[in-house]
């Protein structure tokens, strides 16, 4: 199997965006683009006579909460000063074209090193986990692909993979209410939650700190509303997960390498966009509009390992193959190496 191109996310930074000054405003500054205003608070907030995010902004929350009761009781008697007070933050983001940190933001959770882990699953199985563990002498990127029979050896490599990195944290996107939970079926199945264990002692999710502590001039923190928003550009076809969902269907009804080669670089797309935001979010939370607050790393390694025992031997432990399976080197371009072996 020749596995294309994957995305060099370790290319120079895009350009910055810029702000929104020439769209229209209608559709970017209605009071329904600010997180946490639903269609039923949208309503009440026009019946208050908001509408716009600068109406938000103009006036004191307090003043906006009690014209709010007034107007619709039922629809805004469980909200606070400091719900409204969070609107105003993020309508000011909308407004400015720039982040905005929350009042009593803390500080930015990630430093310098990390492992940036996202995973792929269906109820049955995880079929594909990818991480990239980012370090000063370059990245290292690895993949582990499997099939239901092969999912317990492959949470097994995971877990002695993520033990020889021990001193770094492991980052998510919204993994608290995605992969988290999905590995944690996954051990339930396998009857051995180490892998569970160091996950969760070490995790940081990093849509969950954005939520509490930052606003971005989009409406939501999806990772791909955040990765248009800075500008990255993937090279996968597959839009979102659902996509994936319907390749990796295929691809075990027909065991095409093309798509299971499609899925990898869909995968690889998402962990080099969660690397980038990590060093957007990093600036934009010490002040800077724009921008990485270091360097990107090179990846100088890829390592693809598949175990999928109905069909062709499985490698189960990591350290002791790796090195046969070592697919790039000083490059981005993945190969297989299971004919080798």
């Amino acid at each position: 199997m020749n596995i294309p191109s994957v995305p060099p996310m370790d290319a120079p930074p895009p350009e910055a965006p810029k702000p929104r000054g020439e769209t229209s405003p209608l559709t970017l500054l209605h009071v329904s683009s600010i997180w946490g205003i639903g269609p039923k608070r949208a309503k009440a907030l026009e019946a208050a006579g908001y509408t716009q995010c600068e109406q938000l902004v103009a006036e004191d929350a307090r003043t906006i909460l009690a014209n709010l009761r007034g107007a619709t009781p039922d629809a805004s008697h469980r909200l606070s000063v400091s719900q409204v007070r969070r609107w105003q933050e993020h309508a000011h983001a909308q407004i400015t074209g720039s982040p905005v940190n929350l009042s009593g933001a803390t500080a930015f959770p990630v430093q310098e090193g990390y492992i940036a882990l996202d995973a792929e699953y269906t109820p049955s199985h995880i079929w594909l986990i990818g991480a990239r563990v980012v370090r000063p002498n370059g990245d290292l990127r690895c993949f582990w692909w499997s099939n239901p029979a092969g999912e317990a050896a492959v949470l097994k490599d995971l877990a002695n993979f993520l033990a020889a990195h021990s001193d770094l944290p492991i980052i998510t996107w919204n993994g608290l209410g995605a992969d988290l939970p999905a590995l944690r079926k996954a051990a339930n199945r396998a009857g051995d939650l180490q892998i569970i264990a160091q996950v969760e002692a070490r995790h940081i999710d990093l849509f969950h700190w954005a939520q509490q502590n930052l606003r971005l001039p989009i409406p939501t923190l999806s990772l791909k509303e955040v990765s248009q928003y800075y500008g990255m550009v993937g090279t996968s076809s597959l839009t979102d997960g659902f996509a994936a969902e319907t390749i990796h269907l295929r691809y075990e009804q027909t065991g095409d390498q093309r798509l299971k080669a499609q899925l990898i670089v869909y995968n690889s797309d998402d962990i080099n966009k969660l690397c980038a935001t990590v060093n957007y979010l990093r600036a934009a939370a010490s002040g800077h509009r724009y921008g990485h607050s270091e360097a990107p790393h090179d990846v100088i390694e890829s390592v693809l390992i598949e175990c999928e025992p109905s069909n062709r031997p499985c490698i189960p432990d990591y350290f002791e193959r790796a090195y046969k399976r070592i697919l790039t080197k000083f490059g981005a371009l993945l190969h297989t190496a299971s004919k080798a072996l």
